[in-house]
């Protein structure tokens, strides 16, 4: 799928690749379990964690991510499961910055649980 030269999908050769992990998640990112930097003793973030972080808030921040690296645009916004969530989030709060999407095993539609978290963190107004 991803290496260099024309036999793969994603030329490493010519494309760009870059996966940021999700913002919340103890695995490489700012999660509940990171020191809080505003507590004296160094103790992690726990319940003070802002949450819930949405697909929303992730992109936002990739595209900071985007921005600090010097990328202007996204030749494509692929992903799989929640990461076809991102890709889909991608083209409708950036549709000027990506020019197309791979969307793999994605939802066809939310349940009432997803919907409902998404609204939990409604975004603010202008």
């Amino acid at each position: 799928m991803m290496g260099p030269g024309g036999n793969f999908c994603l030329d490493t050769s010519r494309d760009f690749v870059v996966c940021a992990n999700y913002l919340g998640s103890p695995y490489g990112t700012t999660s509940p379990t990171t020191a809080d930097p505003h507590k004296a003793n160094g103790a992690p973030y726990g319940a003070d964690f802002p949450a819930p972080c949405s697909i929303r808030d992730n992109v936002r921040l990739q595209r900071k991510l985007l921005d600090h690296l010097g990328v202007t645009h996204l030749r494509l916004a692929i992903g799989g499961s929640m990461g076809c969530m991102l890709a889909l989030e991608w083209g409708a709060t950036y549709p000027e910055f990506v020019t197309e999407m791979c969307l793999v095993a994605g939802c066809g539609r939310h349940t009432a649980w997803a919907i409902g978290i998404g609204r939990m963190n409604p975004e603010p107004e202008p």
